[in-house]
């Protein structure tokens, strides 16, 4: 890539996910929006829990993903003010096809009119409000709303591939993405189990990574993530265990909680039971609970699967670490759905998405909820934010 000229203030790329998803209209939704006076994702537990007394999100993707209150006819006009506000001292570059954030835009019935830019040599030295940089193109003839489709996962390839080449040579500080379909991806010839492993092979991250999830100050990590069922107890082991308690540890503390409560899920009912119900939680994962506490990180369990979310709920911990997928995910997206964030944990760069999928049932009719997008650009933010100040 071509020099590129030092900046001052950090820049965050910000991409439209599957362009058959319903990432271009929330992004265009919520740049339309502008930022908010105070950054999101900065809740504590306790308000953002008080929060959660509203149980609105039934089980469907589709109501958890509505916003019923959005105009959905008509251009939502927001003033000029909050459209060149700058987020939090951070430039958003959003990288895109130009035609695919003005169908979003057209979707979202919004306006957002940014300036454009074809390369990145061209970028302002400072950014004071989002602008659009062309990355890769995409047919409008290969758009099709509301399906999988390999065309948009070779888009969506190229299109990352574009933003880790800026972060790799310093042009961007962070990467906050919408929602991309796994089975487009792999259609377009991904052989990496998600993108978090393809980010980690195409920023030469050999470490240990991992997917953390948050919400209104609570973080769930994992111990195996997209991986069968019955694939599960090959990875419960104290080498296994204990990265995915120190990856949390480390990723509440990056977003400014210096000593994070922690604990840690048994795997099998009631924990075990005393070994009545499975030995892991006796010979595994009470070990790397100890092994972690050796490291001075604040770990406790294990605990009971099914109550150890409403002891986090109330309160008693920032963290819980799950030993499979459905064991964190379930209680994350029923606690809210609409404001869940994945951080992908391990990786020299702050990357964060939505918690929900592409929605493809809902594409295109202007009702897509953009709440759990501004989270994860809020978090973001602070994130590259923190690792900027680390290096001065």
């Amino acid at each position: 890539m071509p020099h590129i000229p030092a900046y001052a203030s950090p820049r965050l790329a910000l991409l439209l996910g599957d362009p058959c998803g319903i990432g271009p209209e929330i992004v265009a939704r919520l740049l339309a929006e502008g930022p908010e006076t105070e950054s999101p994702g900065t809740a504590t537990a306790n308000s953002a829990f008080a929060r959660r007394q509203n149980p609105g999100c039934a089980a469907s993707q589709d109501s958890c993903l509505t916003d019923q209150q959005w105009p959905t006819n008509g251009e939502q006009i927001l003033p000029t003010d909050r459209r060149s506000a700058s987020f939090n001292g951070v430039g958003i570059v959003v990288i895109s096809d130009a035609w695919v954030l003005d169908w979003g835009a057209q979707s979202a019935a919004v306006s957002v009119d940014l300036p454009r830019y074809t390369s990145p040599q061209d970028l302002p030295a400072s950014i004071d409000r989002p602008l659009l940089l062309a990355g890769p193109s995409f047919d409008v003839d290969a758009h099709t709303p509301g399906r999988v489709s390999a065309a948009a996962g070779r888009y969506v390839l190229q299109t990352l591939d574009f933003a880790l080449d800026l972060a790799l040579a310093g042009v961007i500080d962070g990467i906050c993405y919408a929602s991309l379909n796994k089975q487009a991806m792999h259609a377009a010839g991904s052989h990496h189990e998600d993108e978090l492993r393809y980010f980690a092979d195409r920023l030469g991250v050999s470490g240990y990574v991992g997917e953390v999830n948050t919400l209104d100050g609570l973080w769930t990590s994992r111990v195996s993530s997209h991986i069968p069922l019955r694939a599960v107890c090959e990875h419960i082991s104290v080498d296994e265990i204990l990265p995915a308690i120190c990856l949390i540890h480390q990723t509440i503390r990056h977003s400014g909680v210096p000593v994070p409560r922690i604990a840690v899920a048994g795997l099998n009912p009631h924990a075990g039971e005393g070994g009545l119900f499975g030995s892991e939680e006796i010979e595994v994962i009470r070990p790397a609970v100890e092994a972690a506490r050796d490291e001075e990180i604040a770990a406790d369990g294990p605990f009971p699967p099914d109550t150890v979310f409403l002891r986090a709920r109330r309160g008693e911990f920032e963290g819980v670490v799950t030993m499979y997928h459905d064991q964190g995910q379930i209680a994350m997206k029923l606690l809210g759905f609409e404001r869940g964030v994945t951080v992908h944990g391990g990786l020299p760069v702050p990357i964060t998405t939505p918690a929900h999928g592409t929605a493809f049932d809902i594409v295109g009719q202007g009702v897509a909820n953009h709440q759990a997008l501004k989270q994860a650009l809020g978090l973001c933010i602070q994130m590259l934010r923190r690792n900027r100040e680390a290096r001065q």
